[in-house]
């Protein structure tokens, strides 16, 4: 299966407050804090 929306170096550095889907369950939550966080479901 190919992995849709896979997100890069550049894309997570410059994206903004929000969770993003990276495909295949795999998800980025970046905080208004500007921290961030990985999480697989």
């Amino acid at each position: 299966m190919p992995l849709m929306n896979r997100l890069n170096a550049r894309a997570v550095a410059t994206l903004g407050v929000g969770k993003y889907n990276d495909g295949a369950g795999l998800l980025l939550h970046k905080r208004k804090d500007g921290g961030a966080q990985w999480l697989y479901r």
